[in-house]
């Protein structure tokens, strides 16, 4: 398949707004700093102040699993499209697959600054770190 067909079919298929949509909240992930928390509901950062405290609790609803469990999401997706784009042998899904790699990486940035945010919680900075360590893993595993 030449460049210009592949571009087509990538674009059409859909492709193109799935990697678009996974590289946006991996970014969104990298940007975290310590003290942020994530509004998933508006896709936004909250501080940790008494306000914003009292509204995630009573108002959102939102927990500390619910962001856990998006961004297990978000890596599970996009581990998902590296495999299949790295069977694909065409030089634009391969160049897909790094682009979702070097964002996976740099997502861990944000993904370390939210233990800092949750370091009062023992068990959740463990789920960080397990998933920091199994998403190491895969990403070394998918260089060689």
């Amino acid at each position: 398949m030449d460049d210009k067909s592949a571009v087509k079919i990538f674009a059409s298929s859909g492709n193109e707004k799935q990697v678009e949509t996974i590289v946006s909240n991996l970014k969104f992930i990298s940007k975290l700093q310590p003290g942020e928390k994530i509004n998933i509901k508006y896709m936004n950062i909250s501080s940790n102040k008494y306000r914003d405290r009292l509204y995630r609790t009573f108002i959102s609803g939102e927990k500390r699993n619910d962001i856990l469990t998006f961004i297990h999401d978000i890596i599970n997706q996009s581990l998902d499209l590296i495999y299949s784009y790295d069977n694909m042998q065409i030089p634009l899904y391969n160049s897909m697959s790094n682009l979702i790699v070097k964002n996976l990486e740099e997502s861990k940035t944000g993904l370390k600054n939210l233990m800092i945010t949750y370091e009062d919680d023992r068990m959740y900075v463990s789920q960080i770190e397990a998933l920091l360590a199994t998403l190491e893993a895969k990403i070394e595993a998918h260089k060689k």
